[in-house]
């Protein structure tokens, strides 16, 4: 059943809106975002959530992006930031997060062949050691556990459909983003021994991403690399200590390994209580250029704070991401 976004959507492409606003708006500044890839059909023994898009859908986002947006890279970006120039047209941006295989394979290959830049963020220790994520790994164990039920915490989890299983994961997850403490570790082994699984080994975890030679052959071939800390922890639960130690090392060890000026930083999760003032401060002394966010609002090509930058996920849905893309302050108020 579609929802109020959806008919809103249809509406407004059925009656030819889309179409002529795609002309005549300007000043939007979109910033694309997206984890994970997939081919024609979604199978994983790990987080569903960060699987937003197929191959096809990619694709398309980017043909459409292309035709209706001007696809500036990482360095015109900065350029329009630093000085906050009267920009007229519209203005996309594409990037990645978290450093999975899939950036390569799938999304690497449509860039090329479409001729657009890209921003891909690296979380340094999960590259490096080849180390899945807490989000990964909770739903892989919630997901291979042969029990019916599971207690984390003061709560039970239900787990007799498929779909039980997604709700449980879906609050284990919620329950780690808002905690007030880097527990994540914790959670994980109270987590496996409750599900009487293993985490999954180390062969199976580094296939999941990146290689640091598929990273540099794409900063190789116009696509720009930024940081997404050192250990994907969320900086506004750390000590001022430790979130500077994250901005600044993971900026130092991807230009060390890269042996190119790292510019941009992805705050992990990006929601507007996962970072906070000192982040931007720390963001700026360490000499990067640019801050995202993932808050999910409309923001113009005006006026832009260079370390708090939106982004949206386009929706799968063909008809809704065009008219996300040209009526933003409709669907991301």
């Amino acid at each position: 059943m579609k929802g109020k976004k959806e008919f809103l959507a249809s509406g407004l492409h059925f009656s030819g809106l889309t179409s002529i606003a795609s002309r005549l708006t300007k000043r939007n500044l979109l910033i694309a975002n997206y984890h994970r890839l997939y081919k024609a059909s979604l199978c994983t023994k790990y987080d569903e959530g960060v699987f937003a898009h197929s191959e096809e859908t990619f694709f398309n986002q980017l043909v459409w992006l292309k035709k209706n947006f001007d696809v500036v890279s990482e360095s015109e970006l900065i350029a329009i930031t630093q000085e906050n120039r009267d920009v007229r047209e519209n203005i996309a941006h594409v990037t990645f997060d978290d450093g999975y295989s899939d950036c390569y394979d799938i999304a690497f290959p449509i860039l090329k062949q479409l001729n657009l830049p890209a921003t891909f963020f690296i979380p340094f220790y999960q590259v490096d050691k080849g180390e899945l994520g807490w989000w990964d790994s909770i739903a892989y164990l919630v997901k291979k556990t042969g029990k019916n039920q599971i207690e984390i915490g003061d709560v039970r989890f239900v787990l007799g459909s498929s779909e039980n299983r997604t709700d449980a994961i879906s609050a284990i997850l919620s329950s780690v983003k808002e905690s007030s403490i880097d527990s994540s570790r914790k959670i994980l082994d109270k987590l496996s021994i409750e599900c009487d699984v293993l985490l999954p080994s180390a062969e199976e975890q580094r296939k999941e991403f990146m290689t640091w030679d598929m990273i540099k052959e794409l900063n190789d071939n116009g696509m720009s690399i930024g940081s997404h800390s050192m250990s994907h922890r969320i900086l506004a639960q750390l000590e001022d200590s430790e979130q500077e130690w994250e901005i600044f090392e993971s900026k130092k060890q991807l230009e060390e390994m890269l042996g190119c000026p790292i510019l941009s930083i992805s705050y992990p999760v990006g929601s507007r209580t996962a970072f906070n003032a000192n982040t931007k401060k720390f963001a700026h002394a360490a000499g990067y250029k640019l801050g995202y966010t993932f808050i999910l609002q409309h923001q113009s090509t005006t006026n832009i704070d260079p370390y708090e930058i939106r982004r949206i996920e386009l929706s799968q849905a063909p008809l809704l991401f065009r008219a996300e893309s040209i009526f933003p302050k409709l669907f991301y108020s």
